[in-house]
């Protein structure tokens, strides 16, 4: 009960940074070489990557959310991250951008 009540806090505090977190975790992967769509199945490499975008947040994220919360709240998220593109999951499917790229 007390768990779900610190995790509901911390999802209600993280959801409107999902954009900028989103982005974070998108540059993370590319420094380290990965596309965050084929990590989604490898939980190791992308607790790496959110623990580095962690460090990356503005300091007031940081504070409000500590590292291992921050982890926990992706991966319960990680779908949400398997865009490498940050602006692709706020679009939704059947844009006329994915359109034009399933016709070529």
């Amino acid at each position: 009960m007390v768990l779900s009540r610190i995790r509901d806090k911390i999802d209600t505090t993280l959801t409107p940074y999902l954009p900028l977190i989103q982005a974070k975790v998108s540059e993370v992967a590319a420094v380290m070489g990965s596309k965050t769509r084929a990590l989604t199945g490898d939980d190791d490499k992308m607790r790496r990557i959110f623990k580095t975008a962690h460090a990356r947040l503005p300091f007031a994220i940081r504070i409000a959310v500590k590292e291992q919360p921050f982890i926990e709240f992706c991966m319960r998220n990680k779908a949400r991250f398997g865009a490498d593109d940050p602006q692709q999951d706020r679009r939704g499917p059947n844009t006329p951008s994915d359109a034009a790229d399933g016709e070529r």
